[in-house]
């Protein structure tokens, strides 16, 4: 799913966190902001990156991997206990005591705070029943309890306000914010109440308390806001130390505010205005100590100072409660009470810090190795030379190298040394990628890289990655890019819907199918694509099928953007969770409208083949391509009612009807389409079937166009007429229906059809129709041209040798044989003209160059019959002798013997006797002057008796009648000698002379 894939607006993809994001200048704070959430489970607490978080009723530290301690202080818990003890102290106590209670009771109101906002009544409850037990006036109780609350709610809403504006990113700076904040909430107090004890007198009542410590907290207050603001904006200056995720900073600040400044405030309240400015620097000076110890040992890391270690740094802040309380300036002892208890009091908090800070250590350590070995994430430590130094378990799983032969060593699932300098880059950068490692069998191993650089207790740098193994999530996500990208290509329309349903996903055979873009069906019900045409009934079965939990099939008839209807075979099943639950609908569809028009187009040619086939019964070949073509013409026109027109394409170029049947059609027949009209339309028409209008803008306009106007001709279809591929002609079919566009739609195949069959009825004869046309054409020019010449040969007398006359044969000028050439004007009627033509030209030159001698001149039956060969030989002035020769059966002899008479003063020659029983039968019957013995009787006569004794009966036979016999194709003296012999008068043959022009 490509360009077209599933994202925001579609179906979601899984995706690799990180992967093709640009980490350029990212900080490390930035990269564990980024990857907060290493899932998994371990001794029923969640693992992931150090922060704070409150987790039921209770605060939790959550440290570094490397750490590994987390504590839970119960909030409520130790804010209702030390609330209690206050409160019983405050009740029993004199009131020499109350600074035994006053730390107490402050504990517990921060700790309530702390919990949430509901405590806020108990607040005020503890507020003004400690007010009432100390004799106060019930006004001073309330203002100073409302003065309290608001300086606490005032620091909480100042946090909130700015959150998104502290650059405090590790632990260690918020501890130091918090006491930063103690000492100047100290200092505050202590000028505020001393600047009160200056401008009145030393010694102030109870009744008057009140407005001391009222004024004292609100100076602290007005210096603690400020320097929160600046301190706010201040950048870490700590390296290596723990960074807080952004997301539990401010809960960090809070914690570290309400628990050291507010109450801070409150210790520097108690009895203040028996203190000198002087006691607020030593009480600085007694946590500044304690401070230290957190940040050198780590405790600043998890806020143990503040909230960590089951209390044991809220009782040192209680503990200094009382201490504090019974130090006063009165006079000169107790400023030296001061002087010594001062000391003391640091040494004590040191040691105090010092033996937390060991306590807290023992226990991350005790845990470390446990955590790291536990985690599901290979977790590796180099130092500054890029050797490994730590290698947990994970590690070993994933990479398939113990952690024997890690340690020590360059880290042996990077390839080569080139790999490893720019993994270290990473490290340095923070960068969050994605590497390809080897694993020790061989195979890659995809990971996900969280690279962090380290200080050492000693100063040197090192570096610690996070290596997830993605192997199996990048597989996925290839695999579901194969689908994502077969779903995107698929034929099929496919589209993903909510169960609401909504749609989500559309792939692009859907989109096309419909006509809707994907920005408009996204997001929309399916029943955009509803036609209506469909009754309630289908659609209540569907949803029923499918809240069933069961797959539906069927047909919906659906509609286009367009308007346009169109039917879908449809699949619709739906998607379940893994617990069961419907999260989606998978509709595939097919859409039919292809099929549909197959189907129609399937029954529309039945329905033609069914008319052609009508049409073609009854028809046969005729005799002539006319009278083929005029019977074809009827049927046509019978079967399909329209009017029928069988055109051919002339060789000369021009367009003729060969027949045609319709009263509109009629005019034409005997127009011819033009030469440069008719080569277009020639060219149209070879294309394949064509439909036009008397007016068309595929073809000019020709003769026949005028004639289709006046006719009311709305519409014609032209099909091809071919003979072995050959265009030949064309079946025009002509309505004049009022819609003729419709009508030549709906019959364009039809005409295809029966023009299929024209060409296999029709075709070969209108080729040879056409053939003729050229043959006689060519043979009509050859004689209007008279390209052709006589040329004579000697008939001599075998007696004497002399030449007794010629016979006058013809030649043609292109060298074609001249029996093929007559043959070929008597098949395309242009024989009487050819003979008539060569014996004229044999007269002429026979006149000029042969005078008195006797000429033969051959003419077939047809030529005599006609009369022709008469008017020929009258136009001769020499004795012509008339050669029948056998080019066609003779049926009537008489007739035959009737026009020779009519010839004149001629001697009649029958040719190639002895040739077969043809030739017999004309002695017989026509009485011949002269008989040509056949070639085939002469050759070889003088060796064969059977030719000598059919020779010698014919010289009997002209010896009885007076017959004059010449023997044709004479080749040799022996051949010669024979016939004469046997009784021949006269030879013909090249052994006398070949035919040859004269002159």
């Amino acid at each position: 799913m490509t360009q077209n894939t599933i994202a925001a607006t579609s179906p979601a993809r899984p995706t690799v966190p990180g992967v093709g994001r640009s980490t350029s200048r990212r900080t490390r704070t930035n990269v564990m902001e980024d990857t907060r959430s290493f899932e998994h489970t371990m001794s029923g607490h969640r693992r992931g990156p150090p922060y704070l978080r409150r987790d039921n009723k209770s605060y939790t530290v959550c440290t570094m991997g490397i750490t590994g301690s987390t504590v839970r202080v119960s909030v409520a818990r130790w804010g209702l206990l030390y609330l209690a003890v206050g409160l019983i102290v405050a009740f029993v106590q004199s009131d020499n005591g109350q600074t035994a209670w006053y730390p107490a009771i402050a504990v517990g109101v921060a700790l309530l705070l702390l919990h949430g906002l509901r405590w806020w009544p108990v607040v005020l409850a503890v507020e003004l029943v400690v007010s009432g037990a100390q004799h106060w006036q019930l006004t001073g109780g309330l203002v100073s309890a409302i003065v309290t609350t608001g300086e606490i709610v005032a620091m909480v809403w100042l946090l909130h306000r700015f959150r998104f504006r502290t650059t405090f990113e590790r632990v260690d700076d918020v501890v130091l914010m918090g006491a930063i904040a103690t000492a100047v909430a100290m200092a505050g107090s202590a000028l505020g109440n001393l600047a009160l004890h200056l401008t009145n007198s030393s010694h102030w009542s109870y009744t008057d308390g009140w407005k001391i410590w009222t004024v004292g907290d609100l100076t602290g207050t007005v210096l603690v806001l400020p320097t929160l603001l600046l301190l706010s904006h201040r950048q870490p200056t700590t390296p290596g130390a723990p960074v807080l995720p952004r997301s539990s900073r401010l809960e960090a600040q809070v914690v570290s505010l309400l628990t050291a400044g507010v109450l801070a405030r409150y210790f520097a309240t108690v009895r203040v205005h028996e203190l000198t400015i002087v006691n607020a620097g030593p009480l600085t000076l007694c946590l500044m100590p304690i401070i230290w110890i957190a940040v050198r040992f780590g405790l600043a890391r998890t806020a143990a100072l503040i909230v960590a270690l089951d209390g044991v740094a809220v009782v040192a802040y209680v503990g200094i409660g009382p201490h504090l309380s019974t130090i006063t300036i009165d006079s000169p002892d107790s400023l030296d009470l001061v002087t010594l208890q001062l000391p003391i009091l640091a040494v004590g908090l040191a040691a105090l810090g010092v033996a937390a800070a060991i306590e807290a250590v023992q226990r991350a350590v005790g845990l470390e190795r446990v955590l790291i070995d536990a985690s599901p994430v290979a977790i590796v430590a180099l130092d500054e030379d890029g050797i490994v130094q730590s290698w947990n378990a994970a590690a070993e799983q994933i990479f398939g190298y113990s952690a024997a032969e890690a340690i020590g060593h360059t880290p042996p699932m990077v390839a080569n040394a080139q790999e490893l300098d720019e993994q270290r880059n990473r490290f340095v950068s923070g960068e969050v990628t994605i590497v390809q490692y080897r694993h020790k069998n061989g195979s890659v191993v995809t990971g996900r890289l969280f690279g962090s650089s380290v200080v050492g207790a000693d100063g040197k740098w090192g570096r610690v990655g996070i290596i997830e193994d993605i192997s199996k999530e990048v597989a996925a996500i290839e695999r579901q890019a194969l689908l994502n990208t077969a779903f995107d290509q698929a034929g099929e329309a496919i589209i993903i819907t909510t169960p609401e349903p909504a749609i989500i996903y559309a792939n692009p055979a859907a989109l096309n199918s419909s006509g809707w873009s994907l920005a408009e069906v996204l997001g929309e019900n399916p029943r955009i694509f509803k036609s209506g045409q469909q009754g309630p009934e289908l659609y209540a079965q569907l949803w029923q099928t499918l809240m069933n939990g069961e797959r539906w099939e069927g047909i919906l008839v659906n509609r286009r953007k367009s308007g346009d209807l169109y039917e879908e075979r449809c699949t619709i099943g739906p998607v379940f969770s893994a617990q069961g639950k419907l999260i989606a609908y998978v509709a595939v569809k097919h859409d039919l409208s292809r099929e549909r028009l197959l189907e129609a187009d399937l029954e529309r040619s039945v329905q033609i083949r069914g008319t052609a086939l009508q049409a073609m019964e009854h028809i046969e070949r005729q005799a002539t391509a006319h009278d083929t073509a005029h019977a074809f013409c009827e049927r046509i026109a019978q079967v399909t009612g329209t009017e029928v027109v069988v055109a051919t394409f002339r060789h000369n170029g021009s367009i003729t009807a060969l027949a045609h049947h319709g009263a509109t059609v009629s005019g034409i027949a005997d127009v011819a389409i033009p030469q440069e009209m008719a080569e277009i339309y020639l060219r149209v028409t070879n294309e394949g079937s064509w439909a036009s209008s008397p007016i068309s803008p595929r073809v000019p306009t020709s003769p026949w166009t005028a004639h289709f106007i006046a006719h009311q001709v709305s519409g014609t279809l032209q099909a091809a007429i071919r003979s072995e591929g050959r265009l030949v002609g064309a079946l025009i079919l002509i309505t004049r229906a009022p819609n003729g566009a419709t009508w030549m739609a709906e019959h364009l195949d039809l005409a295809d059809e029966l023009g299929s069959f024209a060409s296999v009825l029709l075709g070969s004869q209108i080729d040879a129709e056409l053939e003729r046309e050229v043959s006689k054409d060519r043979i009509a020019g050859v004689i209007e041209r008279h390209e052709f010449h006589p040329v004579f040969q000697p008939f001599v007398s075998l007696e004497t040798g002399e030449v007794g006359g010629y016979e006058a044969l013809t030649r043609f000028d292109d060298g074609t044989r001249p029996d093929l050439m007559i043959t070929e004007a008597w098949n395309v009627g242009l024989g009487l003209e050819m003979e008539e033509a060569c014996a004229r030209e044999a007269i002429v030159m026979a006149q000029r160059m042969l005078p008195g001698m006797s000429i033969s001149l051959n003419f077939s039956p047809e030529t005599v019959l006609s009369g022709r060969a008469a008017l020929v030989v009258a136009s001769a002035n020499f004795q012509v002798v008339v050669e029948v020769t056998e080019h066609t059966a003779i049926t009537d002899y008489p007739a035959l013997r009737a026009a020779l008479e009519g010839c004149g003063k001629i001697k009649v020659s029958v040719d190639d006797a002895g040739a077969g029983f043809a030739s017999m039968r004309h002695i017989l019957e026509l009485h011949p002057d002269v008989v040509k013995l056949d070639i085939a009787l002469i050759r070889d006569i003088d060796t064969d008796l059977g030719r000598q004794a059919l020779a010698a009966g014919l010289c009997h036979y002209a010896a009885e009648t007076g017959t004059v016999l010449i023997a044709e194709g004479v080749e040799t003296q022996a051949e010669a000698d024979m016939v004469r012999r046997l009784g021949v008068q006269h030879g013909q043959g090249y052994h006398f002379g070949k035919p040859a022009r004269i002159g």
